[in-house]
């Protein structure tokens, strides 16, 4: 699902980013932070409330269910990054990992450049569901998120990280994050607006970074902050340690999921079929 679009005051921050404290972390009022991959069925429905929530707020999934979450969100690879103040989440970020039977959520709009890719051998993720809490907007939450992201990817191996914005974030993210265009603007019907692919490849970033942000203030260093374990609040990234996740939900919780969350909604081929049934047996996912 491709990110909100940024309203003017995102666009106006997006300007003064580099004069700005990127990497500070705000942490008034927030109890114990802490950064992890959800594993807890708990955790993860506060994640899934919380995108409903934000996205419902701004229009970009409809419905009357307490959670949204997809399909891909079923497979045992699938990363819920979740930063949490004690034990309410309060930021969240999905990373999504190919599959044979699956593929990535973007296949539906950006297939061609993405078989591109699989065609090299290359390993590519897609990162999905940036939500923040609305009252905690501007805490720089979500930058350490992407860094717990960053980290364990390059842990897993992960080649290539993509992503679907709307046409009116790709300055920010191509400017701040050196994201480069991969796909063209393209409809994307599911939440009736524009998007665009982006794509980072892990193995030049580091380099990248290095070039961009050499001599700038260590509050703004985007390369010292993704490419280095340097700083105290570093202490707050938990459940992000090498080994890739492998773990496939609670099948309570999946039946909990399905019988209140009207988002799964897609036909499944046979393949996809047997992997789930593989995954969750006794759980009927369609009608």
């Amino acid at each position: 699902m491709p990110l909100p679009p940024p309203s003017d005051e995102d666009r106006r921050r997006s300007i003064r980013l580099r004069r700005s404290t990127l990497t500070t972390l705000r942490l008034e009022g927030i109890d114990r932070p802490s950064i992890t991959i959800a594993t807890k069925g708990e955790d993860l429905l506060q994640a899934f409330r919380l995108v409903r929530q934000e996205y419902g707020r701004m229009g970009y999934i409809q419905g009357n269910g307490t959670y949204h979450f997809s399909v891909y969100n079923l497979l045992p690879e699938t990363c819920v990054y979740v930063f949490k103040s004690y034990d309410t989440v309060i930021a969240s970020l999905t990373q999504v990992f190919d599959s044979p039977e699956f593929g990535l959520p973007m296949d539906s709009l950006y297939g061609e450049e993405l078989d591109a890719l699989r065609n090299r051998g290359r390993s590519v993720s897609e990162l999905t569901c940036f939500v923040t809490s609305r009252d905690l907007r501007w805490r720089n939450l979500m930058t350490y998120l992407c860094k717990a992201m960053f980290v364990y990817s390059k842990q897993v191996g992960v080649d290539d990280l993509c992503i679907m914005v709307n046409p009116r974030h790709v300055p920010f993210y191509k400017r701040i994050f050196l994201f480069d265009d991969f796909g063209p603007e393209r409809h994307y019907e599911q939440v009736n607006a524009p998007a665009v692919a982006l794509r980072i490849d892990m193995h030049d970033i580091d380099a990248r970074l290095e070039e961009k942000y050499s001599g700038f203030a260590f509050e703004t260093d985007l390369h010292t902050f993704f490419c280095r374990m340097h700083a105290p609040s570093d202490a707050i990234v938990k459940g992000c340690a090498p080994g890739r996740k492998n773990a496939a939900l609670p099948t309570g919780m999946v039946r909990r999921l399905l019988g209140d969350s009207d988002s799964l909604r897609c036909q499944l081929s046979d393949e996809q079929s047997a992997l789930l049934e593989s995954l969750y047996p006794g759980v009927c996912f369609f009608d």
